[in-house]
């Protein structure tokens, strides 16, 4: 009878630890290994949705190289890229659109100076323009504010490209209480010869 109470014991005790094993593994598992696979789960899904996001982009941007390819060599695009950037300085055509801007907004232009400031390369991928020159020209105003606001934004959706960049006002001596003088700063831009 006593070796098959040792027995018994010897079983009841493998038993014992096999089931203390058994909780050992469970408690490993739901505390390491599954947080561990949750995380690998929800990273793989992250490099699942970052492909078809590449993959989205690269069709995009084919797109575009090829909607690009096809007005470089465009003519119209030509045309109308030289009417926004002249091929050349073309410092009196700038001056006359100036005048121009300026007399159809009731504005006087008293005197203006002209400086050619240094080429830049182009940003754009297009073959259109190489190099960009900008034209930075000097330009004493006289009159009203509303019609100098609109003188400014004249220049600013002018044909050729243009920006003010620059502005300085002071009242009018010896005139009527709205008249102001404008000392502006505009640059004119355009395409350089290789």
């Amino acid at each position: 009878m006593e070796g098959t109470l040792a027995s018994a014991k010897k079983r009841i005790y493998s038993m014992l630890a096999t089931g203390a094993f058994l909780v050992g593994a469970l408690i490993f598992y739901g505390s390491l290994i599954a947080p561990e696979y949750n995380r690998l789960i929800a990273l793989r899904g992250l490099v699942d949705a970052k492909k078809e996001a590449l993959a989205e982009q690269q069709k995009i941007f084919n797109q575009v190289k090829q909607a690009l390819a096809k007005y470089a060599s465009d003519e119209t695009l030509q045309k109308t890229v030289s009417l926004a950037l002249p091929q050349d300085r073309a410092v009196s055509t700038a001056l006359q659109q100036i005048q121009a801007l300026a007399s159809a907004n009731g504005l006087v232009l008293q005197s203006f100076g002209v400086n050619d400031l240094s080429l830049k390369p182009s940003e754009s991928n297009l073959k259109v323009a190489k190099k960009v020159g900008t034209l930075q020209i000097n330009a004493r105003l006289v009159g009203n504010y509303n019609s100098f606001k609109e003188f400014a934004r004249g220049v600013e959706t002018n044909v050729r490209v243009m920006d003010l960049t620059q502005t300085r006002f002071q009242q009018a001596s010896g005139e009527r209480q709205n008249v102001y003088v404008y000392d502006v700063v505009i640059n004119a831009y355009y395409q350089a010869a290789n």
